[in-house]
């Protein structure tokens, strides 16, 4: 009797296991002080080849990987967009179009994508793009985002539960989880950090608890999402005013550092981005090239009929660097449809 409830926890933990996605901890941070918009992400990963793709206007798109009943999405891109794409996919987790709207997928546990309906369906990998090709400010993506449902397909090998935070060059942000398959859309200037679970406003109620925000609890220092959350949005608080666009671009870079994860840590930060909104630049640095390199997107022409051209993440280059992009093509590998875990 004994062996059986022991091999009955061993099997219950393994479920448990299996059942709940590898923790990834990316952390997303907004800057509206003074004359300069600027954000800040990193990506948290175990392991990905990642380019950084220039891509023009008039792409025609068409979402993949669905099943047959599903009706894709298809759109032509209206604007132009430089985005980091990662496992060689179009679309990726990250980017910024040429009007200073920015989009990024975040993991989130709690994620559970809608059931099927009528809507046209998009793949996840695809999320960020649609909005970066098709809006020009939070606000439009924010009223497009319930006209299409989400859909979870296979990306590097696994399914993902992502939320997706929206910032632009007025100070606007959103934040889009699904939760339960419902679309909870959060629309705030005030929104200015974004980490992982639990969801937003569960984020928000945690924050009251430390000191400066009403709490009496110290600063935590651990790398878990809450206490992310709450570095993110204490340093953001005290962080000085940027008088200079080259100032706010260095705080964008030590700030995101209080969240962003070593090399020793098991799922390090592969990469960090600063985006800047104002001056249309795309900064960007690796964990293996950790030089400061940038995209100026008054250097690159967008134009329609051109095609993508990407460098990778880690190229031996430095300054801006959109004279090193070359002729990209992705590499589209479709692959069978399997529900996300807990779905």
């Amino acid at each position: 009797m004994a062996l059986r409830r022991s091999l009955a926890y061993v099997v219950t933990a393994m479920l448990v296991l299996l059942a709940c996605p590898p923790a990834h901890p990316c952390t997303d941070l907004f800057i509206t002080k003074g004359s300069y918009t600027i954000s800040a992400r990193t990506l948290d990963l175990d392991k990905v080849d990642s380019k950084v793709v220039i891509n023009p206007r008039g792409i025609s798109r068409r979402s993949s990987d669905l099943l047959p009943e599903d009706v894709p999405l298809q759109w032509i891109a209206a604007y132009g967009s430089v985005t980091v794409n990662a496992f060689d996919q179009d679309g990726g987790p990250e980017g910024m179009n040429e009007h200073g709207l920015s989009g990024a997928n975040l993991v989130l546990a709690e994620t559970k994508y809608p059931a099927r309906d009528s809507r046209p369906a998009v793949n996840y990998g695809h999320w960020v793009q649609y909005f970066l090709d098709t809006c020009k400010t939070v606000a439009e993506a924010v009223n497009k985002a319930p006209e299409f449902r989400v859909v979870a397909v296979p990306i590097g090998g696994r399914t993902w539960p992502l939320h997706v935070v929206l910032h632009d060059a007025s100070g606007d942000s959103a934040v889009l989880d699904y939760l339960e398959g419902q679309l909870k859309i959060h629309h705030s200037r005030d929104v200015n950090v974004l980490a992982n679970g639990p969801p937003y406003k569960e984020q928000l109620q945690n924050l009251k608890r430390y000191e400066g925000f009403g709490g009496n609890e110290p600063l935590p220092g651990d790398t878990g999402s809450g206490s992310r959350f709450v570095r993110g949005a204490h340093f953001l608080r005290i962080l000085p005013e940027a008088h200079t666009a080259g100032d706010a671009v260095a705080y964008a870079f030590s700030l995101i550092q209080t969240v962003a994860q070593s090399a020793g840590s098991g799922i390090p930060s592969l990469w960090t981005v600063v985006r800047d909104h104002t001056s249309k630049k795309y900064y960007f640095r690796s964990l293996k090239n950790p030089s400061v390199r940038y995209v100026d997107f008054n250097s690159v022409d967008f134009s329609s009929g051109l095609s993508q051209s990407a460098v990778d993440m880690d190229a031996d280059v430095c300054g801006e660097v959109s004279r090193y992009f070359r002729p990209y093509t992705p590499k589209f590998q479709p692959s069978r449809l399997f529900p996300l875990l807990g779905q």
